[in-house]
């Protein structure tokens, strides 16, 4: 293949600036509180009417994860882990909102008076 003869006289300019990276990455704005999961796993499994339940209760966070990331501890809701495979593996985000909507509040609601903190 041939080259062209044309060539430019000036070099390409960047059309945007490009920013310098960060020395320290971003901390995720996510709230973490362990005292609060401690005591979501202590509860019973929120599903356990429909049976199935084993004893091993695991922290779900139900909570609405912007961009992929984890949402805050504060939603989680205690399910066990038959369950909490099953609401990764089966269920539908939209189709068990309102039922995880409900579910984390009640585990707020418990949870803050265990605690003893206010509502």
């Amino acid at each position: 293949m041939k080259r062209s003869t044309l060539s430019r006289r000036s070099p390409l300019k960047r059309k945007t600036r490009m920013r310098p990276r960060r020395a320290t990455p971003r901390r995720s704005g996510r709230v973490r509180d362990r005292e609060y999961l401690e005591v979501v796993r202590g509860m019973p499994c929120c599903l356990r009417v429909l049976g199935e339940c084993n004893g091993d209760v695991q922290a779900h966070h139900a909570g609405k994860r912007p961009m992929g990331r984890k949402a805050d501890d504060d939603t989680a809701v205690p399910l066990c882990s038959w369950h909490h495979e099953a609401v990764h593996s089966v269920w539908g985000t939209a189709a068990a909102r309102p039922w995880m909507d409900r579910a984390i509040e009640q585990t707020r609601i418990w949870v803050r008076a265990r605690l003893g903190r206010a509502a």
